[in-house]
């Protein structure tokens, strides 16, 4: 049976609080992040809806925003084809265009989610294997 003292346990408890502690944080910048992300795709989405009153983005978004504003249709249907409106009708060939140049961005995006999910993966293993020691070492005592 292996010996185990103070130190020993001492230093697995401070394994474990750093690597909680190093969880927490990651979890608390993404919560951030994903707040902070919300708030200015809100903001986004009030200046779009302006932008399409003031008929900035043409006619057919002006018309649309207008119908959106009195309940008569949903940006979501707009897009998904259940308003079958000719000005529903020309924003989606105008998106359909579009869509190609969206699709070449997505790939930077999904490196970004990946690197901040590979770090908080990392600390949980560290954690499950700090664990781990901890309960080698319990059962040992």
């Amino acid at each position: 049976m292996a010996a185990v003292d103070d130190d020993d346990i001492q230093d697995l408890l401070d394994q474990i609080r750093a690597a909680t502690a190093q969880i927490r944080s990651t979890t608390r910048a993404t919560q951030d992040e994903a707040a902070r992300e919300r708030a200015e795709n809100a903001e986004e989405r009030e200046g779009l809806e302006a932008e399409r009153r003031d008929g900035e983005h043409g006619r057919d978004w002006q018309v649309l925003q207008e119908r959106i504003d009195l309940k008569k249709t949903t940006q979501a249907d707009i897009l998904n084809g259940v308003d079958t409106s000719p000005e529903a009708q020309s924003v989606r060939r105008v998106v359909g265009t579009n869509l190609a140049k969206a699709k070449s961005e997505v790939p930077d995006i999904l490196d970004d989610s990946k690197a901040e999910f590979a770090e908080l993966r990392h600390a949980q293993e560290q954690l499950a294997r700090t664990a781990k020691s901890l309960r080698d070492f319990h059962g040992s005592l």
